[in-house]
């Protein structure tokens, strides 16, 4: 087989290289396909033949349903489903408390939020009555003060038109 060496590249040229390369691949790429044996048909049927019979005795060499290695086989795998199952069925519970202690969290937060708001409606409440107090005392207190203060006025304009008179 051929190789190519630097100096050949350069007196050759770099794309008579590069074919040459490609050629040199597509003919050991060939050599290794030719090992494959080019079979008449009948070697072709035996072949098969010999593939089928082999397939039919590693068939055959397999053991039975009572085989006791795959009664055991079986058997454990019985188990293992059967733990699997109780495992999920120990999860989902497990699951299910707690999202049933979760419910019961948020249902106490609620309720205390909840009073929490009652409390704060009622502190509110009362502020405002007796904010309302307070303002009707002092709307009182104004009324009287306003009625008072009238009534010193108008005692003012009498004694002035008596002595008017």
């Amino acid at each position: 087989m051929a190789t190519l060496t630097c100096g050949a590249i350069t007196r050759i040229g770099v794309c008579h290289a590069h074919s040459i390369l490609v050629i040199l691949r597509f003919r050991r790429y060939q050599a290794r396909m030719s090992a494959h044996k080019h079979d008449d048909f009948a070697n072709r049927l035996t072949t098969a033949a010999n593939a089928k019979k082999a397939l039919l005795e590693r068939f055959r060499s397999r053991p039975g349903p009572d085989d006791p290695e795959v009664i055991a086989r079986r058997e454990e795998r019985l188990a293992v489903a059967a733990a699997r199952e109780i495992r999920m069925a120990e999860q989902r519970a497990a699951r299910q408390a707690a999202a049933a202690r979760e419910a019961a969290e948020r249902a106490a937060l609620a309720a205390e939020a909840e009073a929490r708001a009652k409390a704060e409606a009622a502190r509110l409440a009362e502020e405002a009555e007796r904010a309302m107090g307070v303002e009707a005392d002092k709307k009182a207190r104004a009324l009287a003060l306003a009625a008072e203060q009238k009534a010193l006025r108008d005692a003012r304009y009498a004694a002035r038109k008596a002595r008017r008179r």
